[in-house]
């Protein structure tokens, strides 16, 4: 990270996808250089096209599969996950069920991944964590001029918070609370965090 006063550094880049998982998996992949700002690269919903329903393990495993081709295809540096709305009282099995088959996924092809809950992706977008769907998607076309499907955003935020936590140059304008969800974020994912920005060529400088 570049600090006034001190010796300038080359610069790092950062790879990153977010998914919010469910029977249609939001996915954004953004990458970003500590020198250059990020660019968001895709932004869209992967589907499901089979006939299984339900809490249905063929239907789970089709749609980690599908999510895995997807993420082997960009080699990210982090996958970023919206953790399980334990909320969701209708379909949260199904949501574990898939959830569980893509974390397995990404680990077999050795893709290092984290999460983050909903109530921090809410509290980074809005500045609310108990921000409604509809908030969520005009905060994003307000503050970074990006639209979607409300899974699609949460995708996008989520794959936002190690941006900002490892390069906070970037949001020097962030509201507060934005600001506060990621360094909570962080504290909690510290060592993983160290990982991540040593294998970005960032060392082990502070965080945010």
């Amino acid at each position: 990270m570049l600090t006034i006063g001190a010796r300038k550094e080359s610069a790092a880049s950062l790879n990153v996808i977010g998914l919010d998982i469910s029977t249609k998996v939001g996915f954004a992949h953004i990458t970003a250089s500590s020198h250059g700002g990020f660019k968001t690269n895709d932004i869209k919903t992967l589907k499901y096209t089979g006939k299984e329903t339900g809490v249905s393990v063929v239907r789970a495993g089709t749609i980690a599969k599908l999510v895995l081709e997807e993420v082997v295809l960009i080699n990210p540096d982090v996958v970023m996950i919206e953790d399980y709305s334990y909320g969701s009282k209708f379909n949260l099995a199904t949501m574990v069920t898939i959830g569980a088959l893509v974390r397995y996924e990404l680990h077999n092809a050795s893709i290092p991944y984290l999460v983050a809950s909903p109530g921090a992706i809410k509290k980074f977008v809005t500045g609310k964590g108990s921000a409604k769907k509809d908030s969520m998607m005009k905060e994003a076309y307000k503050s970074w001029g990006v639209e979607g499907t409300d899974d699609e955003i949460d995708a996008f935020g989520v794959a936002l918070i190690p941006i900002y936590a490892i390069m906070p140059s970037l949001f020097s304008n962030s509201k507060a609370a934005r600001k506060d969800a990621v360094l909570a974020w962080a504290t909690i994912n510290k060592e993983a965090v160290v990982r991540l920005k040593s294998r970005i060529g960032l060392g082990r400088g502070p965080v945010a």
